[in-house]
Parts: C-alpha cells; sequence; structure tokens
C-alpha cells in the first residue's frame, strides 16, 4: 500500500484554488469542479460535497489546524515575498528551525497550517559552506552522518 494522495477539505474551493495554484503556484492535475488535485499529491475538495459523500452531510466539520502540510523550495525568500503579499496570514516568516533547516509557515484559506522550506539537501550544503564538519551536522540536524555525506555530493 501507499499514500496515492493527501485531500484537504476546504470551505470556498474557488478562493482555496487562488491560494494553492495562483499564490503557491502548484500545478494543477484534474479539475472536477467540487475536487480540484494538484501534481505534488494534494488535493482539494469542496467540505460540504466531501462531508455528504463520506458521511451523508452528517458529520460536522472541525477547525482547520490539526496538520501541517508541508511544500519545499529551493527560492524561499522569493516564495515568502508572494505569499506574503498575497494577504496569506503569516504565522512565522523565513526562520532557522532547531534543526537548521529554514522555513516560513502560513495559514491557507481555510486555517490549515502551511510550512514551506528549503530542501534539506540545501540546509546541508549550506553548513557545509559554512565550514561544519558531517558529524557536526549531524548533530544540528538529527540526520545520520552517512546521509549527511550522501546529500553533500
Amino acid at each position: 500500500m501507499k499514500l496515492a494522495l493527501t485531500a484537504v477539505f476546504v470551505k470556498d474551493i474557488k478562493k482555496s484554488r487562488e491560494f494553492y495554484s495562483g499564490v503557491l503556484r502548484l500545478e494543477e492535475h484534474m479539475d472536477s469542479g467540487v475536487h480540484l488535485s494538484y501534481n505534488c499529491g494534494l488535493s482539494l475538495w469542496q467540505e460540504d460535497s466531501a462531508l455528504e459523500t463520506i458521511h451523508g452531510g452528517k458529520s460536522q466539520p472541525g477547525s482547520g489546524n490539526r496538520f501541517e502540510l508541508c511544500f519545499e523550495s529551493e527560492d524561499l525568500e522569493t516564495d515568502f515575498a508572494r505569499v506574503n503579499d498575497s494577504g496569506a496570514e503569516v504565522i512565522s516568516p523565513v526562520a532557522e528551525q532547531p534543526w537548521g533547516q529554514r522555513v516560513f509557515r502560513v495559514y491557507d484559506p481555510d486555517w490549515h497550517i502551511i510550512e514551506v522550506a528549503e530542501p534539506l539537501t540545501m540546509t546541508v550544503k549550506r553548513f557545509i559552506a559554512a565550514g561544519l564538519s558531517a558529524q557536526e551536522i549531524s548533530a544540528k540536524t538529527t540526520i545520520p552522518p552517512e546521509i549527511v555525506e550522501q546529500m553533500a555530493k
């Protein structure tokens, strides 16, 4: 068994599409009106349609903020500026996390937490450029030293 996609229930699929397709610039795969899938394995599903299909409309939806969707970006500053300029509510601007990776977080229109991070390979290469050894990088990032060495190549 393998994960095929992650479906996020959204209150307003048009508004969410503007955020995910327009602001985050995810590449759309298929649009069926109440369901929109992206090439990255994420999909948006209009909440009322999803609840009707799954529960016959009897289940009450919870609020967002119960999970985090994580995306990678090789141009974090540019992506943060675009997302910030869009009016999305920023949780935290670009900052280094305790494990060394640089990320920013915002809320999507339904208050799901969106993290955009540099790829860990970029984190490792940034630490190598700063003169850290594989062992030091491993201690900081918790990435095993042999994987640090593979990422450095």
